[in-house]
């Protein structure tokens, strides 16, 4: 795992924002076995005065030919005052020539997670949890699936191929 720290209370109750997650690059023929990727956001200190920001998901990239049963985890940490970003996952396919971005916070309040760079052109593109995705750079996918009060906002051209929206509070 490369999870964020957790933030610190001080003795005047103010306390620090959680570490963010780090990054994960796994880049194989193979990638078997079970179990857990983490490069969670960490915490925020707890306090009863100023309180400081969840950390931010990490980045986890995973190219490879076969990918087995793993699971994949890039959340942003939580606050009482701010949670912080989900981060992203991102599977690079080898045999098949496609990448895939998810992007899920296991239901938890998230700040916006931007996306910038690209063009991107993703086989299927993945909001889930209540995460908050901002394409900011053009992206081509599908398909789309926002899902569990998760937010998709465009500023980038956003072309889909098939959009499923599934008990989505907002798409902007």
């Amino acid at each position: 795992s490369a999870n964020g720290g957790t933030g610190e209370a001080t003795a005047t109750n103010y306390s620090s924002g959680g570490g963010g997650g780090g990054s994960i690059r796994i880049d194989a023929g193979t990638v078997s076995g079970s179990g857990i990727v983490r490069a969670n956001g960490g915490s925020a200190g707890s306090a009863t005065y100023a309180r400081g920001g969840g950390g931010s998901g990490g980045r986890i990239v995973v190219s490879a030919t076969a990918i087995g049963a793993l699971t994949w985890q890039a959340r942003g940490g939580p606050s009482a005052s701010e949670a912080g970003a989900a981060g992203t996952v991102v599977i690079e396919d080898l045999t098949a020539g496609t990448l895939t971005l998810t992007v899920d916070n296991a239901d938890a309040p998230a700040a916006i997670t931007p996306l910038t760079g690209g063009p991107f052109d993703l086989a299927s593109l993945t909001v889930h949890g209540g995460a908050h995705l901002d394409l900011v750079a053009d992206v081509t996918a599908g398909p789309v699936l926002v899902t569990s009060s998760s937010t998709l906002e465009s500023t980038g051209l956003l072309v889909v191929g098939d959009l499923s929206l599934h008990n989505i509070e907002n798409l902007i």
